[in-house]
């Protein structure tokens, strides 16, 4: 797994985005299985790249594939079913926090706030965004990975964006809170909000 990753093969892991910031390999990608699975995949992994996925059983592993077709990937280049232990075999698990709405409130009001990153859509971002965050949608994360500044980096977005681009940049070696909250809980938490559609 580590030479996968090291020569910059895709090693995704397929398990629920909370399990997954818990503990993982180092340097591995993480896109939940399901219905939305073939599309992540299909905005992020650079065409003709080699794909490796990780599922905790062979059923998940081979759902993954079917999805898998949809974008040009007739087949991966291995898989592996298990667990995180099972996978990194002697080399320790990493993993990052996640926090809420309140914990960003918190933080952006201390000495060093971080950098808030918005990874939604555009059209998902019509109502309100962050007074001063980051707009950088998760299509778009890797390509523009030099303007993300290298700084504690609290990522937010709609349902699983957030584990997505958490582990992408976690793999990169930024250091990443995700903010893995319900949208409706930023404004109790008083953070500043602001009208996108009037910008």
């Amino acid at each position: 797994m580590r030479r996968r990753i090291d020569a910059g093969e895709w090693v995704v892991d397929l398990r629920e985005h909370r399990a997954f910031a818990a503990g993982h390999v180092a340097g591995s990608a993480n896109v939940e299985l399901n219905e939305r699975l073939a599309t992540y995949l299909g905005w992020l992994v650079p065409w003709n790249a080699s794909v490796t996925l990780l599922g905790v059983t062979e059923g998940e592993v081979d759902q993954a594939q079917r999805e898998l077709v949809r974008i040009g990937i007739e087949r991966p280049v291995a898989v592996a079913t298990g667990g995180p232990h099972d996978w990194a075999g002697l080399e320790p698990l990493v993993r990052y926090p996640r926090a809420t709405f309140h914990d960003l409130a918190d933080a952006l009001a201390g000495p060093d706030p971080p950098t808030v990153l918005d990874v939604r859509l555009p059209s998902e971002r019509i109502g309100w965004h962050i007074r001063g965050s980051l707009r950088v949608p998760i299509p778009e994360v890797l390509g523009r990975i030099d303007q993300i500044p290298e700084r504690p980096l609290w990522i937010l977005g709609r349902g699983r964006q957030v584990g997505v681009a958490a582990a992408l940049l976690h793999a990169h070696g930024r250091d990443v809170t995700a903010v893995d909250d319900d949208f409706a809980n930023a404004a109790d938490a008083g953070l500043p909000l602001t009208n996108s559609a009037r910008r």
